[in-house]
C-alpha cells in the first residue's frame, strides 16, 4: 500500500477488472512503489546523466585521427550541440512570481519558484 494510494491490493476478481486497474498504473514507476523517497528519482536521472556523460568520454579512448569527417571530436561536439538544443530555454521568474505569488496557502508556489530557480542556474 502506498501513501498516495495509487499502489494498493486491487479488489477486482475478474481478468477484465485486473487489466482495468493495470491499464491505469503510471507507465514509470513511482519510486514510492519500492518504497523509496520520491526524491530517488532525481537520484536516478543524475546517475542516468554521469553514466551518458561517462559513456562520451570512453568514446574519446584513443582516437588519433583529427581530420576525419567523423572524427571523435566531431561526433561529441555533435553530440553535445543535439542534449544543448533540447534544454528549454530559461524560465521567467518575474512572471512566474506574479502569476504564482508566494503565499502562505500555497506552499505549492514558494517550491515551483525554487525549483525554477536552480533550473535556471543549470542553463
Amino acid at each position: 500500500l502506498s501513501e498516495s494510494g495509487i499502489y494498493s491490493i486491487p479488489s477486482a476478481t475478474g481478468r477484465e477488472d485486473f487489466m482495468h486497474i493495470i491499464e491505469d498504473l503510471p507507465l514509470v514507476a513511482n519510486p514510492e512503489l519500492f518504497g523509496l523517497h520520491e526524491n530517488a528519482s532525481i537520484t536516478k536521472s543524475a546517475k542516468e546523466t554521469q553514466d551518458l556523460f561517462s559513456a562520451i568520454l570512453l568514446t574519446q579512448g584513443g582516437a588519433s585521427s583529427s581530420s576525419g569527417i567523423n572524427s571523435i571530436d566531431n561526433i561529441m561536439k555533435t553530440t553535445a550541440q543535439d542534449i544543448l538544443s533540447k534544454i528549454p530555454d530559461e524560465f521567467d521568474l518575474e512572471a512566474a512570481r506574479i502569476k504564482y505569488p508566494v503565499k502562505r496557502n500555497e506552499s505549492m508556489n514558494t517550491v515551483l519558484l525554487q525549483e525554477l530557480t536552480k533550473f535556471n542556474a543549470l542553463t
